[in-house]
């Protein structure tokens, strides 16, 4: 199963949510900021894991990364909220694709990341193959 947790509060993360929809055909699962780590604690049998908009802190961070561990997915991180460098290493050092820019929002990130895929993606849909 391929799933898209986003923040449902503003139009990065609706935009995020719907660029990985349309090209993974990724199951969406919307909430706020606080609720994020609930969502993952649900989920089992993941295949990938795109986090789009959901900043992480020094309160959430530590669950977090035991969520991860637990899933052992392959997971994209895609966010323009502060993060630090050792919040980053660590995410990478667990096989986290950490996509993140204080200067573009999410959804660019998500956007520049698929570029290519997404062009291919569209053609192919206006086409008809």
């Amino acid at each position: 199963m391929i799933v898209c947790i986003s923040h449902e509060g503003d139009v990065d993360g609706l935009c995020s949510a719907a660029l990985i929809k349309s090209l993974k055909d990724a199951k969406v699962i919307l909430v706020d900021y606080g609720d994020f780590l609930k969502s993952l604690e649900t989920l089992s049998e993941v295949k990938e894991l795109y986090l789009c908009d959901l900043g992480l802190n020094k309160a959430n961070f530590k669950e977090f990364t035991k969520q991860v561990i637990r899933l052992s997915s392959k997971i994209f991180y895609f966010d323009h909220h502060p993060q630090t460098l050792k919040q980053r290493r660590e995410l990478e050092t667990l096989g986290v694709k950490v996509y993140h820019s204080n200067k573009e929002c999410s959804s660019m990130l998500v956007y520049s990341c698929f570029k290519a895929v997404s062009y291919t993606h569209l053609r192919a849909h206006e086409t008809g193959r």
